[in-house]
């Protein structure tokens, strides 16, 4: 769905857009999530070129946060997937069938369990909760503080935070909004242009 609009929306971006693409299956198996959009270095992949412009500024707002999280730590990617990226030395035991390391190996199985993810956690609030001030400033009617608190405790981000409230959420805003405000009022400043 190919648009001057889209394209604006696109470019209002320090990020390039990539629809699927190998990359992007790969990534969609770590994060559990079919429908998810994923920052990768300063790539963004997204699950479908069909996302509605004003949805697509919003989600590309959220990915530019992920990425501004990469630069800033360099572990990002092993923070987001702990604990379940240690499930992954699991594989070395079928390399090693018949010894005693396969068996120590099974163990570490269990970490492909939905275990909290303190750091997925942190890093995704900063990102939902930076959208939601943009939303905010911008007078936008769908803000769903309930929807945004179930995927933290759902399969949609693998339960990374089963204990998150709607009370935690607000409770961190006002520091949220000194760490992004420049952001969020350079996009608000863009989507009034845009929009």
């Amino acid at each position: 769905m190919k648009s001057k609009k889209r394209d604006a929306v696109i470019n209002s971006f320090p990020v390039n857009v990539v629809e699927k693409g190998f990359i992007w299956r790969v990534l969609k198996l770590l994060t559990f999530n079919s429908k998810a959009a994923v920052a990768f270095n300063s790539n963004v992949y997204l699950y479908t070129d069909e996302i509605k412009d004003k949805s697509l500024f919003f989600l590309l707002f959220h990915e530019t946060i992920h990425y501004e999280q990469q630069k800033k730590d360099k572990l990002f990617l092993i923070k987001y997937f702990i604990p379940q990226i240690i499930g992954v030395f699991a594989l070395f035991g079928f390399f090693a069938f018949l010894t005693k390391f396969f068996l120590f190996s099974l163990i570490f199985l269990l970490f492909f369990l939905p275990w909290s993810s303190p750091y997925r956690s942190a890093f995704e609030y900063e990102a939902y909760g930076s959208t939601f001030l943009l939303k905010e400033k911008l007078n936008y009617k769908h803000q769903n503080v309930a929807f945004i608190v179930n995927l933290f405790v759902s399969f949609s981000y693998y339960k990374m935070d089963r204990k998150f409230t709607k009370e935690a959420f607000y409770k961190k805003l006002d520091d949220l909004n000194l760490k992004y405000k420049d952001q969020v009022e350079k996009y608000e400043i863009i989507f009034k242009e845009l929009f």
